[in-house]
Order: C-alpha cells, then structure tokens, then sequence
C-alpha cells in the first residue's frame, strides 16, 4: 500500500512540474532556458558630447535609468573610419576597413561595391544560422536605397529604409518598396514593439537591429520636440573655433581654415540644438523597447547595446559640423551594454572598437568560430569578458591586452595634380575634396585641394599601465599628427609637426613635448605601417605579443625595431579599384616613402 502511495504521489508530482510547458501544446522554455536575446541600437552620428561614466548621457533620461544604471559604460570605445558606410560595414563583418575594401559612401569604394561580396560574412547570416529569429527595422547601408526590393543574407524580417528620411521614409517590407507615413524614428519603435510582441512565447531566441536616421544631417526633430534645448550652445572649450595659436601647428588642410565667423558660430549653435531635439525621439525609443522587453519577459534574458557608427563636431578646430577626422570627437563613440552577468553601473575603461561588436553578438549565441563558413574570419575580439568582469581593468588583464586602435581614413581624397589622367572633376574622383562655405556647409572645389582632408592612417593608443595615451596619423602627403591624449584632452598640440618651443607659455605644451620626441614617432609609424594590412588574429589585441612590440617601440628600447618594420607608404588607391581586387598585400612595399604634391599622377608608392 505504501509503495503505491508513493507512487501516486511521483506520477503527480512529475505532471506538475512539466505543466508550465505542456498548456495549449506548448514547448516554450522559460526565458533563462534559452539562449540571449540580442537588441543593438545603432544611432546615426552622435558623438559623445554629453557622454560622461556617472551621468551615461545627457538630455537621455530613459536610456540613462533603464541601460545606463544597469549596464556597463565604455569610455574608450572606437569606430576605425569615422564615416558612416565604412563603419556600419565594419560593425557587421567584425573587420577592418581594409579587410571589407569599403572606404566610402560613394559608389567606386562605397556599399554598392560590397553588398555582394560580403554580405555572407555578416553576423546576421551567422546568427540566423545558429538558429536565431533576425529583424532589422531602420537605415541598413548607404547606398541600400538603390536595391530596395534586396534582402540581405541573414535577416528573417526586414524592415530596411530604402529612402532614408526623417519624415515619411521609403520603407522595404521583406523586399517589397512602400512609403510610411510618420516620423521615422517612431516608425522604428512602432516595427520593434510589433516584432516583441510576436516573440512573447517563442522558444527560439532573437536578435533585433534598430537603426534611426538621428542624429545625423538635417536634424530634423519630431514636431512635439522642436521646442526643446533652445538655449543649449556648443561647449565654448579651446578647442572650438581653435586659436592660430595651436592652429599653425597643424596639418596643411586644417591650417588653411578661417576662424568661423559669428553667424557660423551661430548657425552651429542652432544645429547643436537640433543634434539633441532628434535625440529626444531616440530616447523614447529606448525607453519603448526596454519597457516591452520588461512586459514579454525577455529583459533579463537579453542583452542591448546602444552604439553610434561614428563620432560628430560641432565647431571644434574651425570646423562648423562633420565628421572623418581622425580627431576624438569623430572617432570615438558612445557605447553602453545591459545584460545578464552585466553589472549596474560598471565602468569599462578598455580600448575597444566596432569591429568588437560581431564577435561579441557570436560568443553571446555561443557560435564557434570553428563552425563558421570557410572565409569567415573576423579581426575584432569579444567583448563578453569584459562585459562580465564588473568594468574592472585589473580582472580583465588576463583576457584583454588590445593596446591600440587601427584608424583608417582612407577616402581617396588627393590634390588635384594627383588626380588620374583624364579625370577633370573631382566629383567623379571624390567627394572629400570638399570646401566649407561660410555658411558651415560642404561644397565642392577642386580648386583648393587642401580644404578637405586627405587620406590618412593612424594609431589611437591607450595603455593605462605604461602612462600611454596617444594618437598618431599619417596623412598620405606627409603630414602628421600626434596628441598627447593624457595632457592635452582637447588636442591642441600637435607634437608631429615640430617641437615644442622654449617660448610656448603653455603648461599642457611644455608637459607633452617632454612625453613624445622623434624617434618615438618613427617607431609609431613603423607599428602602423607592420598592422596596416592586418587580418584576423594579427590584429591589434590577438596576438600576445602586441604589448610588448607597442612598448619597445614607445620607449625607444629597440632601435633595431624601425629598421626591421614596415615603414608607411600609401597604396594604389587608383578610381576603379573594387573590393574585390586584393591591392593591400601586393601593394605595400617596405620603404618610407611620402608623397610629393607635385606629381602629375595620383600617388603610387615608390
């Protein structure tokens, strides 16, 4: 008798327990069964004015109380090419710009160009492999709007703006054109909370792309924001409309500029505005998807990271707006996480970069990159250690020795001398050759090749532990740039033009001339010029012995260490060149070279 009890009571006790997942015929695990979900929020051109550790972001309540406070912040976190085309690319392959060949927005270099050879390397395609539900709703790739009946390999849903506006935007629904009454970024949220709401009891995992027009050019805000910040001004630092002081010490191009006159001042000032006004929408939509995370369940279960593809200025070094400097406030974004294992209020000092995000979005799905496809490898590393040792450089050491950040401003702008024969136009060559009008707009003129920057590579070094803080560029006629990060936070003083002078008064002048000298800079040209055509594992931060090359050649250890690394020169970057041409290995050449601006053909190495 008492066996059969016990029996009863075993038979019941086990049909409780499979309840929950047997109602209605149902499987569905609960949420810490399955895998992450995944939600990336990729913001269009915000730099990280307002972006500070305690405070997360300014003028963004929902995003600051709902990721902010409890999630992970990172200070140091980089894009490669701060232009929006090369940097998205760069966001969904887990690759170097010279690795995905796309330089521009432009046709030649641009995403046309990439859109067939690379779209099966994207982590989108790798995710929906390892079984999970894909949804992309916004701004895919520039260029996207020319194939607007294209879905891309790798997205289940796709919501791709193929007229990329902020009012009533051209909208490709799975590959069918239709144009969407509404503001865009509302538009967003609205497809999101729609695509959540049909996940509430899937068992299968998912992975959400939203991507807003803000706050990039126009600056056009929702019309219930267009009141907002009206008083707000550009921070006033010495850095905006910079001094002829510490302009004379720059590049050629920037040492060109005229301070900016008052009605500039003023007309960035109202944009600056307008930056923030679009933001506000963004805010909301955070706020919106968070909160529906929270209503189906999933938010504990899901990680969401809000990005920019690239950095912004406003009047900074007498340039009215814009980007693809390689200056800080162009190159590095915001970046914070929210996530299982994340813990609130961490604060990540590290020195990432975009490229980090793909393999980040695989070791999350536990994708092995053993199992990827052949061809697809990725020259960023996981965040997820970092992500779960709380911010703390000390526990993550062992797993994180990146040190520096390649920087990849290769826009194939060149004097005009340097043009190719029978190339008149510099519209057909590049759109960089631009000229700013007093009115803090972009125009074209060949006739002042310098207005614009050239094409340049660099180093942005960080190693806390060796007081390293630098930033070092090439530019393809010579010219170069190095900052003392650590003294001098707004980038006043370039130290790779000349020496500092016994008569500069300044106490941040007099203090990075004694950190940097020249034959450190020669030996941060050699590092940039032995990575500049990395791929995969012998990229800045795999490769163990990375930290060890950066400081010799820092501290001038090794004076054999030039002699035996490359030295920079630049590659054929002819017009018609393709992705799939393969110049970055067969085109380098171990030789210092710096090219002349009176040639009568475009640069070549020598």
């Amino acid at each position: 008798m008492g066996d059969c009890l016990q029996s009863k009571l075993v038979t019941i006790f086990l049909m409780i327990a499979v309840w929950p997942v047997c109602i209605n015929g149902a499987s569905a695990p609960a949420a810490s069964q399955r895998r992450p979900n995944i939600v990336l929020i990729l913001v269009d051109d915000q730099g990280t004015y307002g972006y500070t550790p305690k405070r997360g972001i300014a003028r963004m309540p929902r995003l600051n109380s709902m990721l902010r406070e409890n999630g992970a912040l990172f200070t140091h976190s980089y894009v490669p090419t701060p232009l929006c085309g090369p940097s998205r690319a760069s966001l969904l392959t887990g690759r170097l710009p010279h690795n995905t060949g796309l330089w521009s927005n432009t046709p030649v270099h641009g995403a046309m160009a990439w859109f067939a050879q690379y779209e099966n390397v994207t982590f989108a395609r790798h995710l929906q492999d390892a079984g999970y539900h894909t949804f992309l709703a916004g701004k895919y790739m520039n260029g996207y709007g020319k194939r607007p009946t294209h879905v891309p390999v790798g997205w289940d849903d796709w919501r791709g703006f193929n007229h990329v506006t902020y009012n009533n935007p051209g909208v490709s629904v799975q590959g069918q054109p239709a144009n969407v009454s509404g503001y865009s970024t509302d538009i967003i949220r609205r497809y999101a909370r729609d695509f959540l709401d049909g996940h509430a009891t899937s068992d299968k995992p998912f992975f959400m792309y939203l991507s807003p027009k803000a706050p990039h050019a126009p600056w056009t805000p929702a019309k219930r924001h267009s009141s907002l910040y009206r008083s707000i001004k550009v921070p006033r630092n010495p850095a905006f409309n910079e001094a002829a002081e510490t302009v004379r010490r720059r590049p050629s191009w920037l040492g060109k500029l005229s301070p900016l006159s008052n009605s500039t001042i003023k007309k960035t000032d109202e944009r600056f505005q307008h930056y923030w006004q679009t933001l506000a929408a963004v805010d909301q939509l955070v706020g919106g998807v968070m909160s529906k995370l929270k209503d189906i369940g999933q938010l504990d279960n899901t990680y969401v990271f809000y990005m920019s593809d690239n950095g912004y200025h406003f009047g900074t070094h007498r340039i009215p707006v814009g980007k693809e400097t390689g200056f800080e406030t162009d190159i590095r974004v915001p970046l914070i996480v929210r996530g299982p294992g994340i813990t609130p209020k961490s604060v990540i000092d590290s020195l990432v970069g975009i490229q980090d995000i793909a393999p980040t979005f695989l070791d999350i799905a536990k994708v092995n990159s053993a199992d990827l496809p052949e061809g697809s490898f990725m020259d960023g590393q996981s965040l997820l250690g970092l992500l779960h040792s709380s911010g703390s450089l000390s526990n993550s050491k062992a797993t994180w020795n990146r040190t520096y950040q390649l920087i990849e401003g290769l826009y194939g702008c060149y004097p005009r001398d340097c043009l190719p024969n029978g190339v008149a136009n510099c519209d057909l060559y590049s759109q960089r050759t631009m000229k700013w009008s007093e009115q803090g707009t972009q125009s074209a003129d060949c006739a002042d090749p310098e207005s614009w920057p050239w094409s340049f590579r660099g180093l942005r070094v960080l190693w806390p532990s060796k007081n390293q803080d630098l930033t070092y560029l090439e530019y393809c006629n010579g010219d170069t740039e190095v900052y003392d990060n650590a003294n001098d936070r707004l980038q006043l003083y370039n130290l790779g033009h000349q020496r500092v002078g016994g008569g500069e008064s300044s106490r941040i002048a007099r203090a990075t001339s004694s950190r940097f000298g020249p034959t450190e800079q020669a030996h941060l040209s050699a590092m940039l010029a032995s990575v500049a055509h990395c791929k995969g594992s012998s990229c800045p931060g795999q490769s163990s012995a990375t930290p060890t090359w950066l400081w010799e050649a820092l501290r001038a250890k090794n004076e054999s260490f030039t002699e035996t690394a490359f030295q920079c020169f630049w590659p054929n970057y002819a017009i018609g060149h393709r992705p799939t041409i393969d110049w970055r290995e067969s085109d380098w050449n171990p030789r210092l070279h710096r090219m002349s601006v009176n040639q009568s053909h475009h640069p070549r190495h020598i």
